[in-house]
């Protein structure tokens, strides 16, 4: 089967779907004045990392020489472990731009569900896509469609997504779904979890799949107040990697492979109490 080209994909996802959808809204007994807000997933379930983003002792390091300076060695590797842990969160910006299309446009109301519909063609190619929210009780279930055609006899359909999050999107959960040559369409590549209590108090969980279904890495991060944890779990692996970190006090520390390695307010290596 012809894989989607790179071209329309690019078309679909940066400029294609502007202005390709069906910006009316439905008339009739089964309209709904205000559809639920589309959820950001770059915002409601992200870490917050700024603590390493604000502090890099090592970039003010001569930047051609790039020493490593082995007095800030475990600030600089529990740096790379958090920032490298907002990708497992960050999953969901590579579907962000499916979503992108239906902030500009307005929903049609049909039994019971809000649809946004959109579609493009480029090159003999087409793709059509479908987002759907529907009213839950005091949460919302979403799912978004694709279906792709090559022009040439081929394609597929394919439930990209799904999720369920709270009116005030403080909650929520969010399945991405992995494309089976067969046309399954219920196998999971990532799920994660959110609860947001405010706006320094949150939990994330996300868990990262096999081809069997079965769980490959897991990502857990807390924030309560200032203390901030990541824990990294390897299904291959017995042992965990966690990184701690306090905005008030600027210390914290790395376990790795069962070792305790900390750091002082200056990012400098020391004696774990």
């Amino acid at each position: 089967m012809k894989k989607i080209s790179y071209a329309v994909l690019m078309a679909i996802l940066f400029v294609g779907f502007t202005g390709c959808g069906d910006d009316s809204s439905s008339t009739g007994p089964d309209v709904e004045e205000n559809p639920p807000q589309i959820p950001d997933l770059t915002e409601v379930a992200q870490p917050d990392v700024s603590y390493f983003e604000e502090n890099n002792p090592q970039g003010q390091k001569e930047k051609e020489s790039q020493i490593l300076d082995d007095h800030y060695s475990n600030y600089t590797n529990a740096r790379f472990k958090a920032i490298f842990g907002t990708f497992f969160t960050s999953f969901g910006q590579l579907y962000m731009g499916f979503l992108n299309p239906a902030y500009d446009e307005s929903p049609d109301f049909n039994d019971g569900q809000w649809v946004w519909t959109y579609d493009h063609s480029v090159e003999g190619e087409s793709i059509s896509m479908q987002f759907t929210a529907e009213d839950v009780g005091s949460s919302v279930s979403w799912a978004m469609f694709v279906a792709y055609d090559d022009g040439q006899g081929g394609g597929y359909n394919y439930k990209v997504m799904e999720g369920t999050t709270s009116d005030d999107g403080s909650q929520g959960s969010w399945t991405f779904n992995a494309y089976e040559e067969d046309g399954t369409t219920e196998k999971p590549a990532a799920k994660t979890e959110w609860d947001v209590t405010s706006e320094t108090e949150r939990t994330i969980n996300t868990d990262l799949y096999n081809d069997d279904g079965s769980v490959d890495t897991a990502f857990d991060y807390e924030q309560n107040g200032a203390e901030h944890t990541m824990v990294f779990t390897d299904a291959g692996n017995s042992d965990t990697d966690t990184v701690f970190w306090d905005t008030d006090t600027k210390t914290g520390y790395v376990i790795e492979d069962g070792e305790k390695m900390c750091w002082d307010d200056a990012f400098q290596n020391i004696a774990c109490e």
